[in-house]
């Protein structure tokens, strides 16, 4: 299944905090990581929902940040995983979108 990360807005929120916000129809997990902190976060988020990070607009522009966007499965309301770990090495195909969102 393709991937939906173009259905997180990112942006800056309250605080100047950077986030992004599910724009689909339904649920999806949004896994986030950065230069700055190399543990993921990771969010399930209903239509509308927000992810906030930790982060300012000065640290991303001077450090890398990805993510990864699947849906959740209607059937056991687990979330797809993504084809790609959430580690640097992996930056450049998860930037360009190049990961299928894969079930369990």
């Amino acid at each position: 299944m393709r991937n939906l990360s173009i259905r997180v807005h990112w942006t800056y929120w309250r605080d100047e905090q950077f986030g992004g916000q599910n724009i689909c129809e339904f649920p999806v997990e949004v896994r986030f990581v950065s230069q700055f902190d190399p543990n993921a976060i990771s969010k399930i988020l209903p239509t509308g929902g927000i992810l906030i990070t930790d982060l300012k607009k000065q640290q991303l522009e001077s450090g890398w940040w990805i993510s990864t966007t699947c849906p959740i499965n209607i059937q056991n309301g687990t979330p797809f995983k993504p084809s790609l770990a959430l580690v640097p090495e992996n930056k450049d195909k998860i930037k360009a979108g190049d990961y299928e969102c894969i079930g369990e």
